[in-house]
């Protein structure tokens, strides 16, 4: 069994998700893992280069948290992370309607291995 340890820190939250995303897995057929890979990795590096971490992949979009001081980084990541999706949707040639959706939050977490 695992031991707990586990501690609460404020921290800021970034949620993603692509909006229509499944207009968009139609027109990339069997591309989509293709283009997920491209989207994670990409928008992979602008958290780390901000200071943040990303936590977990899911679908079509991922959490990352940064630390508390690091506010200002979470919303300029944030920012380039929409614009970098909107070059990538461009470059494969993707619905216009589709954008990345971007939530912020910040507070107190639990943060550590339990469960």
């Amino acid at each position: 069994m695992k031991s707990e340890k586990a501690v609460i820190l404020n921290r800021i939250v970034i949620f993603t998700d692509i909006h229509h995303f499944m207009v968009v897995a139609q027109k990339l057929k069997n591309d989509q893992y293709k283009f997920l890979q491209e989207f994670y990795e990409i928008l992979g590096e602008i958290v780390v280069m901000h200071g943040g971490e990303l936590i977990k992949y899911m679908g079509d979009g991922f959490i990352c948290v940064f630390p508390e001081d690091l506010y200002n980084g979470a919303v300029v990541s944030a920012l380039e992370m929409r614009r970098a999706f909107l070059k990538i949707v461009k470059n494969w040639k993707l619905p216009h309607d589709t954008v990345l959706e971007v939530g912020i939050s910040g507070g107190e977490v639990i943060e550590g291995e339990f469960g």
